[in-house]
């Protein structure tokens, strides 16, 4: 290893400076650049050195490539040899399976068997002409360029110490392929309680910051409330400190320094609002440039699954790709998967002389240099993946809506209470509020709308199933959001609370449960109608345990059907 830094250094020292020349004594030089007023003050003893060191570079460079090539070359000779045997084999078996056919044959053409000397052509075979085309398959099959990897010493750095992708050679190490598939659905999942809100993305309506990207300028959506609990690095970018709470603006416009395919970005932007990346549809160069965003936005988890999916996906049709792009953009971790699997494949690895060549000295020297000691599998990793932290992050940013600490765009009146939340949100979640709450002009974001007849407790509680996928609901508050949830079309909301009302018929609710299956948009419903058969049946065995006063509140015939079902009891 202290030959290789030296060698490093050497090639270091080359790139910064010409070799100086010392001048002839009558002042001319023989055919050689004049050395620069600069360069008087170096002694003699630091040109040697350099010219020693530069020499020593290229002896080693010139030694390696020569050991590569012989033991390509001796690689060869041993498939070629075991080809020939092979083929002799063969030859041999054939001759004791025909024996018995050989006096047909004319004895003069018994000399035909001279045409071995086919087998002398065999030395093609150390060519292996197939061998040589794959590199071009492989190369025609994916979807970027592969780079030099001698170039990456010439990118310029980003803030965080990474090259950025704008300071890349006219042939990039990998260029982003965009993505055909759609934002996810924003679903609630009963049992798990799961939730993702990356179809906000979809509806620019309600966003309040716009990244604009380099490269044409391209404009992507995005939430300051969404980044704030979940991207702490974008936050702090689209952080408007001259905003006023409650008053109508414009969308903020951030610009992204960094050279970030739209793409790649937009794979971010999902990560971040839903945590359901499927890596397996991304092609290599995607999931790599994914990794580099990651870090760059300090996105640790997104990180190490494309570091995991990258290791399990390496091939050789891919290797060379992950190889220089690692290399390029200073994914040490991803640099050390293909280094390993290089090592572990050493002969395809050579076979892929234009692979290798597109490659460059420096790489190919490295995993030549691992190739000499012994093969190890690399350790495994010894911090666990980090979980998701999606549903936590939303339910912070619902607690901290509720006390007011963070910017809110929507308000609603609720016996006689301001409750405040987030537009988007709600739109993003029911048909109905995006048509209620759409902007309309200047508009003063203070105002209240009034929501009707129901209980605090209960519009919390549906906005704690929006922001994070809360579905713990009581009967008392499910009666309260089945009807809610029909009106304001919250398809799953509405099945949860109906289930939640239907295992927990009670003494104490049993008349708010019979309320919701009597409204007039459930009397048709199958479900609604053995809810009232099971609300009735209860009753009447309970009839001593019911507060029937509720009943002066409620329509005449849910008195009267209570009436007959205890009658039927009684015949």
């Amino acid at each position: 290893m202290s030959s290789k830094k030296e060698a490093s250094g050497g090639a270091a020292a080359v790139a910064a400076a010409p070799a100086p020349e010392s001048p002839a004594k009558n002042g001319k030089t023989a055919g050689k650049a004049p050395v620069k007023a600069e360069d008087k003050s170096i002694s003699k003893k630091d040109l040697k050195k350099q010219r020693e060191l530069e020499k020593k570079q290229l002896e080693a460079e010139k030694k390696a490539a020569k050991e590569a090539e012989k033991k390509a070359a001796r690689e060869a000779k041993e498939e070629a040899k075991r080809a020939k045997e092979a083929e002799k084999k063969a030859a041999k078996e054939a001759k004791k399976g025909g024996k018995k056919e050989e006096p047909a044959k004319p004895k003069k053409e018994e000399p035909a068997k001279k045409e071995e000397p086919a087998k002398k052509e065999e030395p093609a075979k150390k060519a292996e002409p197939a061998k040589k085309e794959e590199p071009a398959k492989a190369s025609s099959s994916s979807s970027v360029n592969v780079a030099s990897g001698s170039s990456s010493s010439s990118l310029a750095s980003s803030s965080s110490g990474r090259p950025s992708a704008a300071a890349a050679p006219k042939h990039a190490p990998v260029q982003a392929v965009p993505s055909t598939s759609a934002p996810t659905e924003a679903v609630a999942n009963a049992d798990s309680g799961v939730l993702t809100h990356t179809n906000l993305l979809c509806d620019a309506r309600f966003a309040d910051v716009n990244f604009v990207l380099p490269n044409g300028g391209k404009q992507v959506n995005a939430h300051s409330f969404v980044l704030g609990v979940r991207c702490a690095k974008l936050s702090e970018l689209a952080n408007d400190r001259k905003k006023k709470r409650g008053k109508k603006h414009a969308a903020l416009q951030v610009e992204i320094k960094d050279d970030v395919d739209p793409a790649v970005f937009n794979l971010v932007l999902e990560f971040i609002y839903g945590d359901c990346l499927d890596l397996t549809k991304q092609p290599p160069a995607n999931v790599l440039l994914l990794c580099v965003a990651a870090h760059k936005f300090g996105l640790q988890r997104l990180a190490r699954l494309c570091e995991d999916h990258i290791k399990a996906t390496l091939n050789m049709d891919n290797l060379f790709q992950m190889l220089s792009g690692a290399a390029h953009f200073k994914e040490n971790k991803v640099k050390s998967f293909c280094l390993n699997f290089a090592h572990k494949h050493i002969k395809e690895f050579v076979a892929r002389e234009k692979d290798v060549h597109e490659l460059g000295v420096p790489l190919f020297q490295e995993a030549m240099e691992l190739s000499l000691n012994e093969y190890q599998e690399l350790p495994e990793e010894s911090e666990p993946l980090q979980q998701s932290t999606l549903n936590e992050d939303f339910k912070k940013l619902y607690e901290q809506t509720a006390a007011s600490k963070v910017w809110a765009d929507g308000f609603v009146m609720v016996q006689n209470k301001k409750v405040p939340f987030h537009k988007a949100l709600l739109a993003g979640h029911s048909a109905a509020f995006r048509k209620e709450l759409q902007p309309r002009g200047e508009e003063d974001l203070t105002e209240a709308f009034e929501l009707g007849d129901m209980k605090v407790e209960s519009f919390h509680s549906m906005l704690k199933f929006v922001y994070y996928g809360d579905t713990t609901l009581n009967a008392s508050t499910a009666c309260d959001l089945a009807p809610f949830a029909k009106r304001w079309q919250m398809s799953e909301l509405q099945r949860i609370a109906e289930n939640t009302i239907n295992g927990n018929v009670g003494t104490d609710n049993v008349l708010s449960v019979l309320k919701v299956a009597y409204l007039k948009e459930n009397m048709e419903r199958d479900e609604m109608k053995q809810l009232r058969a099971k609300c009735l049946s209860f009753i009447t065995e309970h009839i001593s345990d019911v507060d029937l006063d509720a009943l002066n509140t409620m329509e005449i015939r849910v008195s009267v059907d209570i009436l007959r079902a205890w009658k039927a009891t009684q015949a």
